[in-house]
C-alpha cells in the first residue's frame, strides 16, 4: 500500500484524528479474499455430526437462575448398544445429572431440584440408524 506525501503530513501533523483506525482499515481492505475461482465451498452433513456427538458422549454445565440458584452439571456418556424396554435395538446413553444448589435454598427449590448434591442417573435410547430418541419402551415413558 502506498501514500502520498500529503496523506504522509496529515497523519503526521494530527489533522487526520483516526489515522490509525483508518490506515487498519485501508491495510485490511488490501488483503485479498482467496482465490475465487474456485467453485467448491465446504460441506457439513449434519446427520453424521448428529450422530458422532450423540454416540461419542458429551457434558455441559449451565446456570440455575432465578429464584432458585446454582449450578446444573450434565454428562451424556458414549453410547451403547442394546435394546430398551420393549426389545427395539437401540443406543443407549447412561447419562448423570447434578444440580447444585446455593447454601440455604428454599424448601420449594430443594423440592423441585430433588437431586440437590446428588447424581441423578437416566437413559436415553437412540434408533441406532438415525439417532432419533425412542419414546415408546422407554423409562419413564416419553
Amino acid at each position: 500500500m502506498i501514500f502520498n506525501n500529503a496523506a504522509l503530513q496529515a497523519l503526521n501533523k494530527g489533522k487526520f484524528k483516526l489515522g490509525l483506525p483508518l490506515v487498519s482499515i485501508l491495510m485490511l481492505s488490501a488483503c485479498g479474499g482467496g482465490d475465487s475461482s474456485s467453485s467448491s465451498s465446504p460441506t457439513l452433513d449434519l446427520n453424521v455430526a448428529r450422530m458422532s456427538y450423540i454416540q461419542g458422549g458429551s457434558s455441559q454445565t449451565g446456570v440455575i437462575s432465578g429464584y432458585c440458584q446454582g449450578i446444573k452439571q450434565m454428562t451424556y456418556a458414549p453410547t451403547t448398544s442394546g435394546t430398551n424396554l420393549n426389545g427395539v435395538p437401540a443406543l443407549i446413553s447412561k447419562n448423570t445429572e447434578t444440580d447444585i444448589l446455593v447454601a440455604n435454598s428454599s424448601a420449594f427449590c430443594q423440592s423441585i431440584y430433588s437431586s440437590n448434591n446428588d447424581t441423578y442417573i437416566y437413559r436415553i435410547y437412540y434408533d441406532p440408524t438415525n439417532t432419533t430418541a425412542i419414546r415408546s419402551g422407554v423409562n419413564p415413558p416419553g
